[in-house]
């Protein structure tokens, strides 16, 4: 098994992407805590972890002290972190002619602000135990986005972390990496005509729409020692829509 023995902290990891990265992990030996943001998605959560030896923790990543109770609870029942994966992520419309600084706040704190927060809460503990964080950008992370620019500009901004901890942290034996899916089948797309949703498929080369599994499956390469000599790199999962 490629994480076995491992513990892993997913964010987000009650759904979508999240959740299949806690599953494919699970089955890979890792222990997994994954987190949701509130009661409403609690039940996904549990849903997510039951019949595992993982935990489904509240929190909001946003908040420092909602963090630091993640990170202990993550020790208390495990004793050790090794991986890190940023998932929790939000999407919010917004262009600058319709400047809405709810939709700027919502974008940055929670893509942005969260993963600097769970970075560096855990940080200590994968410099300890020569860990591996995963970050959850975005192909609008290395493209523009006509749809929503702030969303874009902190995924950008999470790729340029990406580098930056890769070189602050590769030298004490902390890989830092991301994925950057492109489109993908989510539950957004019940809000889509067929038509549109044929449109978008017709974007990608493989003319579909990703599977969460094929996004997680790339996480958990990162996350492996399969991955040992790779840090700093943001891997683009988009079906070739994008040919960086």
């Amino acid at each position: 098994m490629l994480l076995e023995d491992k513990v892993a902290i997913i964010t987000g990891g009650n759904r979508g992407i999240g959740a299949a990265t806690s599953k494919l992990f699970t089955k890979e030996g890792a222990k997994v805590v994954i987190t949701y943001s509130s009661e409403n998605s609690r039940a996904k959560a549990d849903e997510t972890i039951r019949g595992t030896d993982g935990i489904a923790v509240r929190c909001d990543v946003t908040k420092k002290d909602e963090i630091t109770h993640l990170v202990d609870s993550t020790l208390s029942k495990f004793g050790q972190i090794n991986i890190l994966v940023n998932n929790a992520g939000i999407f919010v419309n917004h262009s600058i002619e319709a400047f809405d600084e709810s939709a700027v706040d919502a974008n940055i704190n929670t893509n942005l602000k969260g993963p600097v927060l769970c970075t560096a809460m855990v940080i200590d503990e994968l410099v300890k135990n020569q860990g591996v964080i995963v970050n959850t950008a975005s192909v609008v992370g290395l493209a523009p986005s006509p749809i929503s620019d702030i969303y874009a500009a902190s995924k950008h901004a999470l790729v340029g972390l990406t580098r930056s901890w890769a070189l602050k942290f590769g030298p004490q034996g902390v890989r830092v990496n991301a994925v950057a899916p492109g489109l993908m089948k989510t539950d957004l797309l019940a809000e889509f005509s067929p038509e549109s949703i044929k449109s978008l498929k017709a974007m990608c080369p493989l003319g579909r729409l990703a599977e969460a599994e094929e996004i997680a499956n790339a996480i958990l390469f990162l996350a492996s020692d399969m991955a040992s000599f790779i840090n700093g790199q943001t891997l683009v999962v988009d079906g070739g829509r994008f040919m960086h």
